[in-house]
C-alpha cells in the first residue's frame, strides 16, 4: 500500500479514536499525513476514564492496536486472563467493521494453565498464561489453526490494508479490587519475521490501565434543564426497537425519528458502501438492540423485562458460572456523539423474584426519588437532550437460549425475543413515577 494511503488509513482510524470536549470526530483531513502508530503495542485505550466514543459500555475497557505484520511473518500475542467476566480479542477494517474475533473460550491456555472462562473452572487460578499469533490472511472457513487470529474474513468481504491489522483487546467487568486490565496487565505483542527474528513493541504512554469506574459518565451526571419538543420529534411512543445491522442503518433510524418504518433505513444502507452492514468497532460476541427516546413525549421513561441469566463475578466469585448469557447490559448513549451517558450491567440490576427489571430514564434534574435500587429499579441518565440512544447488549448466549438479541430478525424483534425485550411507557413528570411508591420497600 502507498505511503499516502496508509497515513490517510491511520490517520482516520486515529480520529474516529479521538474525542474532542467528549464529541467523537469521524473524519480525518486528506492531509494528514502522520507517522505509523506501530512502534508501540497499544495506542490508545478506550474506557469511561479515556475515550468515551464508539457506543461504549461502562463495564469495559478497550485498547487498539495498530500494528505491522510483517510478511511471511506473525504477531505474537502474549498474555494472562484477567480476573474479569470476560475478555477477547478481534481484528477490524478501515470501515470499523470487525473481520475476525477469538472469544476468551476460544483461547486456548498455554502448556499448564487453565482458562477460568469457562463453566466450572478455577477464577482464581494462578497459572492463566495464553499466546495467540496474529497472521495477515484470510480465515478459513474449516479447520481453522488454534489460538490464530486473522486480518480478512472468511467470506473475503472485509479486510485490513494489506501488512497491517487493527486489533482490540476487550476487558468486562474486572474483578472488584482490580484495576480495568482485571489485575494483569496489558497482553505483549512481538513482531516475528519470516526469518524467525524477533522484535517486542514497548508499551505506549497514556494506555496503562486505569482504576475502574462503571455507571453514568459525568455528561449524565450532569443536571440537565428538561427541554421538551413537540412529541414524535425524536421517537415514537412507546419507543421502538431496532436490531443493530449496520451503522448507516442506525444512523438513519435516529436521524428520521427512531420509527418502525426500514424502507429508508435499508436503501440508505445500500449505498452506504463499506458502512452498509455492521461497523463501528461492533465486538463479534456482542448483539445489539436499540431504540431512541423522545422526552417530548414524557420526562420519564420506565423500561420493564425479563432478565437473562448470568454467572456473577464481580465480587471475585472462585468458580466461572453459566448462564443464558455471559453478561448483558442496558446503556443510554448520544446517538450522534456515541459517547454513552450511562450503563447497568447485569449485576448492578435489581431483578425481583420473578425474574423481571425495571428501569427508569430521565434527565438527571427529572429523576424520580423512587427510581433507586433500594426501590428495585435501576437508573439511567438520559443527557441534556431530547433525545437519547437506548442500547440493550446481549453476549455470548448460550445455544439453548432461543430469545437472545441473537436469535433476533430484523423487524420481528419483539416476536423473536418476547418478554426479553424490553417494554415502555412515557410519563409526563417524576411526580406520576413517584405514586408507584417503592416496591423495595
Amino acid at each position: 500500500m502507498p505511503q499516502t494511503r496508509r497515513s490517510r488509513w491511520i490517520a482516520a482510524l486515529l480520529a474516529v479514536l479521538s474525542t474532542a470536549a467528549g464529541v467523537t470526530v469521524v473524519a480525518a483531513p486528506a492531509t494528514a499525513q502522520p507517522a505509523l502508530p506501530t512502534s508501540c503495542a497499544w495506542m490508545r485505550k478506550v474506557a469511561p476514564d479515556s475515550g468515551n466514543i464508539a457506543y461504549p459500555d461502562s463495564a469495559a475497557a478497550y485498547w487498539v492496536s495498530a500494528v505491522r505484520v510483517p510478511a511471511g511473518g506473525h504477531v505474537e500475542i502474549r498474555g494472562s486472563y484477567p480476573h474479569a467476566r470476560y475478555v477477547s480479542l478481534a481484528t477490524y477494517s478501515a470501515a470499523a467493521q470487525s473481520i475476525d474475533g477469538l472469544s476468551d473460550i476460544a483461547i486456548r491456555p498455554d502448556p499448564g494453565s487453565t482458562n477460568p472462562f469457562h463453566v466450572g473452572a478455577d477464577r482464581t487460578t494462578s497459572r492463566r498464561d495464553f499466546t495467540v499469533r496474529l497472521t495477515d490472511g484470510r480465515a478459513p472457513r474449516n479447520g481453522r489453526a488454534a489460538n490464530t487470529l486473522y486480518t480478512t474474513s472468511a467470506d473475503g468481504t472485509r479486510t485490513s490494508p494489506p501488512g497491517f491489522a487493527l486489533v482490540l483487546w476487550r476487558v468486562y467487568v474486572p474483578d472488584d479490587g482490580t484495576d480495568q486490565s482485571g489485575g494483569v496487565g496489558l497482553p505483549t505483542l512481538t513482531t516475528v519475521d519470516a526469518r524467525g527474528a524477533r522484535a517486542a513493541m514497548p508499551s505506549c504512554p497514556g494506555g496503562a490501565p486505569g482504576a475502574v469506574v462503571t455507571g453514568p459518565s459525568a455528561a449524565g451526571l450532569a443536571p440537565a434543564a428538561y427541554a421538551p419538543r413537540p412529541a414524535g420529534t425524536y421517537g415514537t411512543n412507546p419507543p421502538s426497537w431496532h436490531k443493530f445491522t449496520g451503522t448507516a442503518q442506525a444512523l438513519a433510524i435516529v436521524l428520521t425519528g427512531g420509527g418502525p418504518g426500514r424502507d429508508i433505513p435499508d436503501r440508505i444502507g445500500d449505498v452506504a458502501g463499506p458502512l452498509g452492514a455492521g461497523g463501528f468497532f461492533d465486538n463479534p460476541d456482542n448483539k445489539y438492540v436499540f431504540a431512541t427516546t423522545d422526552a417530548g413525549h414524557g420526562s420519564v421513561l420506565e423500561l420493564r423485562g425479563r432478565a437473562p441469566t448470568a454467572p456473577r463475578t464481580a465480587s471475585g466469585e472462585t468458580t466461572m458460572g453459566g448462564g443464558q448469557v455471559r453478561y448483558w447490559s442496558m446503556c443510554t448513549e448520544n446517538a450522534l456523539t456515541t459517547a454513552y451517558l450511562g450503563c447497568a450491567y447485569d449485576e448492578q440490576i435489581p431483578v425481583d423474584p420473578d425474574g423481571w427489571y425495571t428501569v427508569v430514564v430521565s434527565a438527571a434534574d427529572r429523576r424520580p426519588a423512587n427510581a433507586r435500587a433500594a426501590c428495585g429499579v435501576a437508573w439511567l441518565p438520559a443527557g441534556a437532550g431530547a433525545q437519547a440512544m437506548l442500547l440493550l447488549r446481549n453476549m455470548l448466549p448460550d445455544p439453548g437460549f432461543t430469545s437472545s438479541v441473537q436469535r433476533a430478525a430484523p423487524g420481528r424483534e419483539a416476536a423473536t425475543m418476547g418478554s426479553y425485550l424490553p417494554t415502555a411507557r412515557y410519563l409526563r413528570s417524576p411526580a406520576d413515577y413517584e405514586r408507584r411508591g417503592c416496591a423495595g420497600h
